[in-house]
């Protein structure tokens, strides 16, 4: 069958040739990809006398898989793209604040940078965690070591498996073999956004790799920030997220108010983020002081995102005028 073209490699060939259990991937005729394990049946003096062969069709997988490598190859294009983006543009993830809660929290995040304890951060979307985050990284030791962000609200659950934790060469779902985002991250940071999005298989092994990554050295160990827009605790309280998993994350939390909480810092974000789009198209805009006394009293429901995404609309609709 395997001279005549049925399928290739012969499994039950290649167990009787090496004399042991044989996984392998197989093509068939007809295009299939199956994943195969032989395993030898032998008799009291060690001879073999037969192989069962395991097959499990993998075809859609292996596509998928392929579809999955060119994305990929986008992606990490793109990440790379973003973490040049993110060197050059230091000011853009500058810390703007004048508010005493927004001081607080700067202040502890600045004393935590030093542990390498886990991180939980709460706040509403648009806030800012993920800027409280990178701050945390580069003001600690890992600085000069990776800052990766997953959002684990964006992605399905088998591809943000695969994603955090990779697979071995040979896993059924991913032949190829793939080194995920813990293992990219050594020595520097995983930012798990949206981690109450996370959905519980994942939880399952999030706690396992995290027990692990306890275990090992300090130049190996990936320092763990996770943030949310929900309260663990009551997801907790109603199974959608694992109570020991929380306690794992819960280690040092750190509640990063909403921007109708601390207007003292409008004022302060909507200048730095019209002078960041002046300096970047070449502009002298400013923003007229009944406008600006508006915005104060805006209750801003996306926070900061909304306030920044405002301000370049603020600076297209003024590169249009004359005055």
């Amino acid at each position: 069958l395997e001279r005549e073209g049925v399928f290739s490699p012969s499994i039950t060939r290649m167990v009787l040739e090496e004399k042991r259990r044989v996984s392998m991937i197989q093509r068939t005729k007809t295009n299939r990809v199956l994943m195969v394990v032989g395993t030898p049946i032998t008799d009291e003096q060690g001879n073999i006398i037969r192989v069962v062969n395991a097959s499990r069709d993998i075809t859609e997988v292996s596509q998928l898989r392929s579809e999955l490598e060119e994305a990929k190859q986008l992606t990490e294009g793109f990440r790379q793209e973003v973490m040049n983006l993110r060197k050059k543009n230091e000011l853009e993830q500058k810390m703007v604040y004048r508010s005493d809660k927004m001081r607080k929290v700067v202040t502890l995040a600045h004393k935590v940078a030093e542990a390498d304890s886990t991180v939980l951060l709460y706040g509403e979307s648009g806030v800012g965690k993920e800027v409280i985050a990178y701050h945390i990284h580069k003001w600690s030791p890992r600085k000069n070591n990776p800052f990766i962000t997953v959002n684990c609200g964006s992605i399905p659950e088998k591809l943000l498996e695969m994603e955090l934790f990779g697979a071995e060469s040979g896993d059924p779902d991913n032949p190829l073999g793939q080194m995920g985002l813990f293992k990219k991250a050594r020595g520097g940071t995983l930012y798990l956004d949206e981690i109450a999005e996370m959905p519980l298989s994942v939880q399952n092994k999030l706690v396992w790799m995290m027990h692990e990554n306890d275990r090992s050295g300090d130049s190996r160990k990936v320092r763990i920030i996770a943030s949310s827009g929900k309260k663990l605790e009551d997801e907790v309280r109603t199974g959608r997220f694992r109570e020991d998993l929380f306690y794992r994350l819960n280690v040092i939390p750190i509640e990063v108010p909403p921007l109708r909480e601390r207007k003292e810092d409008i004022a302060l974000l909507l200048l730095h983020f019209l002078g960041y789009y002046n300096n970047m198209y070449g502009k002298n805009k400013q923003l007229a002081a009944d406008l600006l006394e508006k915005m104060q009293n805006h209750h801003w429901p996306g926070n900061v995102r909304e306030l920044r995404n405002l301000s370049a609309a603020v600076r297209r609709c003024c590169s249009c005028m004359s005055g």
